[in-house]
């Protein structure tokens, strides 16, 4: 059976559904110091609202995949949008900080099963380099909520208060349960009805674990995305505490920050569109972030670097994430068409995984060393992912 044509409106759904996470995450940056000074806690612990949210996304697209592979991919959408709307209010009511983090993490669960979703369906419906091309496009609409998402977190928290922000968040997430539920036709035309069968999840498990690359290139997207959200967990401590900026003026640095990643995109697709192998781009996309993150580095080195020599390595930093994640995603995904939702839920996993660990790493890292202990932890990550590109290609030669 040949999948529904998808409508010219899927991308931008796509993408807005894709973009949950960093709404979720950068709309409620500028408000960590309000937050932890209303809650009665050290700011630094505010890290781990972030730590938590990327737990419960990582943990939850684990599930979600091979549900969506037996039951398809809209119910798994309406349940995790549902789920991402109701965990805002109660994050919006929360009167302590256990509170908000348990919440934070139902909320990030919900973020992840829509997620998964996303990755899953490009899968169904395309395929070769139209796979890259499709999340190239999927990222440029995604990369919208990281540069407007502080602007907005930052205006909700000065006109309305912290708990206005995950208001706002639970609107948004409400919002997109009903555009799935009007909008979305089913994409997976394939189902397997032995998918949650435990012998069949082993099997799908295993065969993904065994493959010589998927793995590699999914551990790739981890660690870049682990050194991008690095200086997104870090961003606040950062700005508003090493340079003492506004929370206004933060708000701007991060979306010029963020700005990159739309950049990249950008970039991708017109590479995809002329025929550029995803291998190449995703080598400049290593070298970019590499570049980058020993830059920061070795700036921090020197002393607290001018605002004007940092923010073009971070700008380049986020720009190798539009050309790292679609190529690596696509690699990592291209073998596994009839099991795409336990394929893309294994290499989300990852990829937020290290993100919750990098960023609960580097807000303890800038506590103690300041700008030098994110420029470290990025560069680690970034030079770890080089040599994970390197094992692949010798495994794809073999």
């Amino acid at each position: 059976m040949t999948p529904p044509r998808p409508p010219r409106y899927l991308t931008l759904l796509l993408g807005a559904l894709a973009a949950l996470p960093p709404l979720a995450i950068d709309m409620s940056l500028p408000a960590q110091g309000t937050i932890a000074e209303a809650l009665g806690v050290a700011e630094p612990r505010m890290g781990l609202t972030l730590s938590l949210f990327m737990l419960g996304f990582a943990f939850a697209q684990l599930v979600a995949g091979p549900f969506s592979d037996r039951f398809g991919r809209r119910p798994v959408l309406l349940a995790g949008t549902g789920l991402f709307a109701v965990a805002g209010l109660g994050c919006a009511m929360a009167a302590s900080l256990p509170g908000l983090l348990v919440l934070r993490a139902i909320q990030g669960a919900g973020a992840g099963a829509a997620v998964v979703m996303v990755f899953a369906s490009v899968r169904d419906l395309f395929d070769g380099p139209e796979v890259r091309m499709r999340l190239s496009s999927v990222a440029m609409v995604l990369s919208i909520a990281p540069v407007v998402a502080p602007a907005i977190g930052a205006q909700v928290l000065a006109g309305f208060g912290w708990r206005a922000v995950f208001g706002v968040l639970a609107l948004a997430g409400g919002t997109l349960c009903t555009a799935v539920a009007l909008g979305f036709r089913e994409s997976h035309s394939r189902r397997d009805p032995t998918a949650l069968e435990p012998a069949r999840l082993v099997e799908n498990h295993l065969r993904w674990f065994r493959h010589r690359t998927s793995p590699i290139f999914a551990l790739i997207n981890a660690f870049c995305f682990g050194g991008l959200f690095s200086w997104i967990a870090a961003s606040p401590l950062v700005l508003m505490g090493s340079y003492g900026v506004s929370g206004t003026v933060y708000g701007g640095l991060f979306a010029v920050t963020a700005a990159g990643i739309m950049l990249g995109s950008g970039a991708n697709r017109i590479l995809a569109g002329r025929g550029v192998p995803g291998s190449a781009a995703l080598r400049v996309g290593l070298l970019m972030s590499a570049t980058a993150s020993c830059g920061v580095l070795l700036l921090s080195l020197a002393g607290l670097p001018p605002l004007w020599l940092l923010m073009p390595l971070l700008v380049l930093n986020c720009a190798s994430m539009g050309l790292v994640s679609s190529n690596a995603t696509a690699a990592a995904l291209q073998p596994f068409a009839t099991m795409a939702g336990v394929a893309s839920a294994l290499g989300g996993s990852a990829q937020m995984l290290g993100g919750a660990l990098a960023g609960g790493i580097s807000t303890a890292l800038v506590g103690v060393a300041g700008l030098t202990g994110l420029g470290a932890m990025m560069a680690a990550l970034s030079l770890t992912a080089v040599g994970m590109r390197a094992l692949a290609m010798r495994r794809m030669r073999v």
